[in-house]
């Protein structure tokens, strides 16, 4: 009986004191929090820290990254769309032992067709579903993903759609810190690439933005989680630069040299998405063209100033630091233009003037036609 005893008293000890859940652990938010509290828990040899990775498909080629690249990191299955799910990953860390948990959780509009459709109603019903799970689970403390101004009645409903969430994650009497960032520059850097001597985006050059890095965000996510008492209560902004399209041209232009860069709108792109995906184009085009995102920059400022030395840098990552680490100074760009491009161009250019005439011409001139 001894023994047993013994033993049971060497486990309680081994259990780790404070779990950390990371939702969409394989999306870009994400992956960036679980780094930054990787990383900590390495610095730090964090024995009494276990770290816990939320994904959908755990079998997924992503998911099964995360074992690879964090070690002991575990992998739990749960869907946004499934509370049941949620709560039961949300419940599993205590069962194995963890005094505290604490859970980074974050929505997205892109939910429907396998995130093809935005759909903003849907994201805030998922969203309270969500924190219901969290005070289901009797989670700790909780460090929720918005985003900046979505308090505001010019705001896209993308962005609105974060309101609600905010507002029940506070009337749910759990302990919680709430993050608001900007447009997130990784994220738009996919949607339009550098290309030799060119930039795109989907406003004009002289259009002032405010950007923030996914790193950033993890990061102070990741301090949130690992001392909650510090941010307790607070939502906080999170900008870590305000820069136009034709002043990102003239950084990259430094950056490589003197090769000359310029700025340009995507006009094929934005096209597209003014017929086929109008609450993009609210989000992308309509909200930056009436001012935009309008984040205090302070906060960010503040709390990267002392980052832990484990996160290897001090500061916001600005737009042009952000690029300078993706090897922009170096790297081989695509090439722009093209014979591809051209005949897109000509086809979206029939595309725009068909519907133009359906939407703006009287209906008897279709009908004349028809006949």
């Amino acid at each position: 009986e001894e023994g047993e005893e013994a033993e049971e008293e060497a486990e309680g000890q081994r259990a780790p004191m404070t779990a950390i859940v990371v939702v969409g652990a394989t999306g870009n938010q994400g992956a960036a929090v679980l780094q930054h509290l990787f990383a900590y828990a390495q610095d730090k040899k964090e024995e009494g820290l276990k770290l816990y990775a939320v994904s959908r498909d755990v079998a997924g080629a992503r998911a099964m990254q995360i074992s690879t690249v964090f070690a002991g990191v575990q992998t739990l299955q749960a869907d946004m769309e499934n509370q049941e799910s949620l709560r039961a990953a949300f419940s599993k860390p205590r069962e194995d032992g963890a005094k505290e948990v604490r859970v980074f959780v974050v929505t997205t509009p892109c939910l429907m067709s396998g995130g093809m459709v935005i759909d903003p109603v849907k994201e805030t019903i998922v969203g309270c579903a969500m924190v219901d799970a969290l005070k289901e689970a009797s989670v700790d403390h909780a460090v929720f993903s918005s985003v900046a101004n979505c308090d505001k009645d010019n705001s896209p409903e993308c962005v609105k759609s974060k309101k609600p969430i905010e507002d029940h994650l506070k009337k749910s009497g759990l302990s919680y810190t709430i993050l608001r960032p900007v447009t997130m520059v990784e994220v738009w850097d996919r949607v339009h690439p550098i290309t030799s001597g060119r930039v795109c985006g989907m406003v004009n050059g002289s259009v002032s933005m405010q950007w923030v890095s996914t790193m950033d965000v993890g990061a102070v996510a990741a301090l949130s989680l690992l001392d909650p008492a510090s941010r307790r209560g607070e939502t906080i902004d999170l900008c870590g630069d305000v820069t136009t399209g034709d002043e990102v041209a003239q950084a990259v232009s430094k950056m490589r040299g003197g090769e000359k860069f310029t700025y340009g709108v995507a006009w094929v792109t934005r096209i597209v998405v003014w017929l086929f995906a109008s609450l993009l184009f609210d989000e992308r085009v309509r909200f930056p063209l009436e001012g935009g995102f309008k984040a205090d920059t302070k906060p960010l400022e503040k709390i990267s100033a002392s980052y832990p030395a484990c996160f290897k840098r001090q500061g916001p990552l600005t737009y042009a630091r952000i690029l300078l680490s993706g090897g922009m100074d170096k790297k081989r760009l695509p090439m722009s233009g093209g014979v591809g491009k051209a005949l897109l161009q000509l086809v979206a250019g029939i595309a725009f003037v068909i519907c133009a005439c359906y939407y703006l011409l009287p209906s008897s001139v279709f009908e004349d036609l028809k006949r």
